[in-house]
């Protein structure tokens, strides 16, 4: 148990926190109702069994009326000002003692459409607006993001290429690049980098990664600034969060009509199904679905003729060796 100044010092660092989400009221009302008129201090440093505490919370906030996830709120409230005091308290007999209100959150997210994706990042700064685009154009997770290095850009093939490192598996994947992301990844990085440079790094810093919490924070702070932030049918979570930046990805293909066993190997899921299993999709393919890949996941600008124009070169040329294959076989 911390000693009364550092306690004290403690609260006050949390209800400067909470001030700036408007919820500084929340935290004095939550202490009010659970020291009972008491010194919290005394309250938290008697060694008295706290379930009566909690159980005065509980029973005062059901007579006001509050809805069960807002007395979850206040019960994590006061857990969190136990953690600041240094004590470690087992909510399992509080809730097996007292009769906390059960809360069903069905949580109700969607992934941004494309003009919002445009709103999200023209409000993000350079760093976070590839970060955030790369994301939803390459159907990426948080961490398979962060981790990405210069090295892991294949630009001299068609498609070119993402390598990707499975977050959840460690498998590689190729994702492939429209011709605008590539452009917009080159032109980020410019020419001094080394493979191993991290391509969304900490700053001053190329070998070391940004933190997922703060990109979490960077990403709401964006989408409040594009009038985006908003929450879902559950009050608990937004509309749209960081992974709607991958769903962006699964929608956007599927309304183009790309194969659907390509669109989850691109993403990376492994669904066990025999087709998946026996899937081996050719290069001609593989360039015929990219071309609605690239159509599909161009956010800024049209997709390259030069590139159109390739990609059908290289399927004529594919259309052709099968026939002069086929005319071998018969002769």
């Amino acid at each position: 148990m911390l000693s009364r100044a550092d306690f004290d010092s403690r609260l006050e660092l949390f209800f400067k926190k909470l001030a700036a989400r408007r919820q500084d009221g929340c935290l004095r009302r939550a202490i009010e109702l659970f020291a009972g008129g008491e010194d919290l201090y005394e309250v938290i440093a008697s060694g008295r069994d706290l379930v009566r505490h909690y159980a005065s919370l509980v029973e005062a906030l059901r007579r006001e009326g509050a809805a069960p996830k807002t007395i979850a709120f206040y019960i994590g409230l006061i857990n969190k000002v136990l953690r600041l005091a240094g004590v470690s308290y087992d909510m399992r007999l509080v809730r097996e003692l007292v009769d906390i209100p059960k809360t069903r959150v069905i949580r109700s997210d969607r992934a941004p459409t494309k003009d919002e994706l445009r709103r999200i990042l023209m409000h993000a700064s350079p760093r976070n607006r590839l970060l955030f685009m790369v994301m939803a154009v390459c159907g990426l997770r948080l961490s398979e993001a962060l981790r990405l290095r210069v090295g892991d850009i294949i630009p001299g093939t068609v498609p070119p290429y993402l390598r990707v490192v499975s977050a959840k598996t460690g498998s590689v994947r190729m994702v492939p690049l429209t011709g605008e992301m590539l452009r917009m990844l080159m032109d980020y990085l410019g020419n001094d980098n080394d493979p191993q440079d991290l391509i969304f790094h900490a700053r001053g810093d190329r070998r070391r990664m940004l933190k997922a919490t703060d990109v979490q924070q960077y990403f709401y702070s964006t989408l409040r600034r594009a009038g985006l932030l908003k929450r879902d049918s559950s009050g608990r979570g937004y509309e749209i969060h960081i992974h709607s930046l991958r769903k962006f990805f699964k929608t956007e293909l599927e309304a183009a009509g790309v194969n659907p066993l390509l669109i989850e190997r691109w993403m990376g899921h492994n669904t066990g199904s025999v087709a998946q299993a026996y899937f081996r999709p050719s290069e001609t393919m593989i360039l015929e679905e990219y071309s609605k890949y690239e159509k599909a996941l161009t956010i800024f600008t049209a997709p390259e003729a030069a590139i159109e124009k390739k990609i059908s070169e290289i399927i004529k040329e594919l259309d052709e060796i099968k026939r002069h294959l086929n005319f071998m076989d018969l002769g």
